[in-house]
């Protein structure tokens, strides 16, 4: 599940390695949603031999990441080589198109997709048994900082991410893995932190927003 971007991708062979693993080993890899920080090395699992199972709506930009690159090309300019590696095109024969509810069978265990948009319209969260992996739908928390939705332009949609937090708390969930990072036991109070903190967000910004006014 996930890959990080292609500029950490030596560690993760490293970390294969480690398990006594490699890249060439893996016949599936499942993304929650095709940002960079997320899925960056996809196309490089893919080069290995893996199947990328994503979101509909995310599977185009895998196949011709021309688009994804710009956009965020545009926000980290001459760093992108340097935070993000590379990213190049995985062949469509290679890339499954996963459906909201869809469900695997993975060494014994039932691994249920839910669409979770909010965070990117091409988010999917994979819940486990009682556990969930969350993407970025369920914010990110560092240490014992506080729960941060991650709002990237133009992606965001509140109610959207609302509807989302609602369909996690449904889930029964005992543990979030959040990409950033680690594991969350009170699922019910993380959520909760998530959402007023969402809501707050939204109502700063919105009167900007509403009058195209600067914000500083």
């Amino acid at each position: 599940f996930e890959t990080g971007p292609h500029s950490t991708y030596p560690r993760l062979v490293e970390a294969l390695a480690e398990k006594g693993y490699r890249p060439e080993d893996l016949s599936d890899v499942f993304l929650t949603h095709i940002h960079l920080d997320h899925a960056g090395a996809a196309w490089a699992l893919a080069e290995a031999g893996a199947t990328i199972h994503v979101h509909p709506k995310g599977a185009v930009h895998l196949h011709d990441p021309v688009r994804l690159w710009e956009s965020a090309e545009r926000i980290y300019g001459e760093e992108m080589e340097e935070l993000w590696g590379n990213m190049e095109s995985i062949p469509k024969e290679q890339i499954v198109q996963v459906d909201h509810e869809a469900q695997y069978r993975i060494g014994g265990k039932v691994v249920t997709a839910w669409h979770t948009p909010g965070h990117a319209v091409h988010h999917i969260a994979w819940q486990i048994g009682n556990e969930l992996i969350a993407g970025d739908v369920a914010g990110v928390k560092i240490g014992n900082g506080p729960v941060v939705p991650p709002c990237p332009p133009p992606d965001i949609q509140l109610e959207d991410w609302q509807r989302s937090i609602e369909l996690l708390r449904n889930l029964g969930l005992a543990r979030l893995w959040l990409t950033h990072f680690g594991m969350v036991r009170d699922v019910a109070a993380h959520l909760d932190e998530l959402e007023g903190r969402l809501r707050r967000y939204a109502d700063w910004i919105y009167p900007h927003y509403r009058e195209q006014t600067p914000i500083d």
